[in-house]
């Protein structure tokens, strides 16, 4: 369930939403250091979700705050980043720009979901139109500001946003392909990979026909990118380099998250281990791109 405040002027919102209707007021909130997605920032300390539960009164399930934690030590308190209060969204992968002032998250999930920003106390609803090969275009805006269903049938997606170290850039995965598309069937439907400058209000892609894509990931230099996903009917772990947008396998592994090296000649892997035909845990793996990286 999601819930927005759509009519706050210019499509921006308090991030105090109000309660859904018939729900009581909540009786208390239990914040259990249940820390999610952390990502490095640029001053070396740490950003993260935090899970909390709220309870309302008997009677009524209980539901989920998210909060976006700042950590700068492993034994200091944990801090509110950008937004004091709890986030009106269901967050996904996020990335925080260099200077610390403002954040892309991901709202929803791969299926349903596009990108918001967060802002020094204010969410405010991305204004970016994304084209696809065909032509076919969506406004990442109007997945929050469509009301007349639950369905996000009438929607594109738009999920993993990464901002490059340097600031100048940030990549997401977006799927205009994905409008008409209903239900499970929508997980199928290709993703495009999008590189814009903060400021931009269009994109197009520079890579396409991306499957089950995933981990979006910048060099330390902010030349390449790493991600997983399948390409050509071959799934695994890429490099993007970004001066002339060819792509090279680094792995037959699919990542679920990915995280370069300070150097930039190694990345870390979190990989799915199958037991019979299901993922029930993972490890974390390290891929040495130092030969690729050096010398092109």
């Amino acid at each position: 369930m999601f819930e927005y405040d759509h009519a706050v002027p210019g499509g921006k919102s308090s991030g105090r939403p109000g309660r859904p209707p018939g729900r009581p007021a909540r009786v208390g909130t239990t914040c259990a250091h249940e820390f999610l997605s952390p990502v490095a920032l640029a001053d070396g300390s740490v950003a993260f979700l935090e899970r909390c539960s709220v309870e309302y009164a008997p009677g009524y399930l209980p539901a989920v705050d998210w909060f976006l934690r700042r950590l700068q030590g492993p034994t200091d308190p944990d801090f509110p980043l950008l937004l004091n209060d709890r986030l009106d969204f269901f967050p996904g992968p996020f990335s925080v720009s260099p200077s610390m002032d403002r954040a892309l998250a991901s709202a929803g999930d791969s299926m349903c979901g596009s990108l918001i920003w967060v802002d020094d106390g204010l969410i405010e609803y991305p204004d970016i139109v994304i084209e696809d090969e065909d032509g076919e275009s969506w406004n990442l805006g109007s997945f929050f500001r469509d009301t007349s269903t639950n369905s996000c049938t009438d929607q594109g997606r738009a999920f993993w946003p990464a901002w490059a170290p340097d600031g100048s850039r940030i990549a997401f995965f977006g799927s205009p392909e994905s409008i008409g598309v209903s239900g499970q069937d929508r997980l199928d439907v290709p993703w495009n990979l999008y590189v814009i400058p903060p400021s931009a209000a269009k994109a197009r892609p520079i890579l396409g026909d991306i499957t089950h894509a995933r981990a979006l990931s910048w060099s330390p230099d902010s030349r390449w990118l790493a991600f997983s996903g399948g390409l050509d009917g071959q799934e695994g772990t890429w490099l993007l380099d970004t001066s002339d947008n060819r792509t090279i396998p680094i792995s037959a592994s699919e990542a679920l998250a990915l995280a370069w090296s300070p150097t930039g000649d190694q990345i870390a892997a979190t990989v799915a281990i199958a037991q019979d035909g299901m993922s029930l845990d993972s490890k974390v793996t390290l891929f040495d791109v130092r030969r690729i990286v050096s010398e092109s």
